[in-house]
């Protein structure tokens, strides 16, 4: 197993957890919506002080006060299922990559993992759920 197959399989898992998140609909609508949010207010020319506090509230929101770290019990379980859900979809994307009749070498991994994120935001982009287009830079 060459480095460039584990990359190609870390990058997909990491993508997989990421389209997952996608299937919960609340989340999904309020992507769309603050999108939309976000839109309108570009459209204004010259902002006001509101306008401006509200667009970089919207943007970048605050995650409020930090608590002190607690201990909780729950951590441990909660730990051991997301790392049990990583390995079994890590071990699964190493099961299907091993039908492939070559060798993934590693700037085929770094090629995949710089033009695979390009497509899925245009994708994505359609569907009002990405807003920052990597693809503005190459234009």
């Amino acid at each position: 197993m060459g480095f460039g197959l584990i990359i190609i399989k870390l990058f997909l898992v990491y993508y997989t957890f990421y389209f997952i998140s996608f299937f919960n609909i609340k989340s999904r609508k309020d992507i769309q919506h603050k999108n939309k949010k976000l839109n309108k207010l570009r459209t204004i020319g010259i902002k006001t002080l509101e306008e401006q506090k509200k667009f970089l509230d919207l943007r970048y929101p605050k995650r409020g006060k930090k608590k002190k770290f607690k201990f909780k019990w729950i951590m441990i379980p909660r730990l051991l299922f997301g790392a049990a859900k990583f390995i079994g979809i890590y071990m699964l994307y190493g099961y299907l990559l091993s039908f492939l009749p070559f060798e993934i070498k590693v700037w085929h991994a770094i090629l995949i993992v710089m033009l695979f994120p390009i497509i899925i935001n245009m994708i994505l982009k359609k569907f009002s759920l990405q807003k920052n287009d990597i693809s503005v830079f190459f234009k």
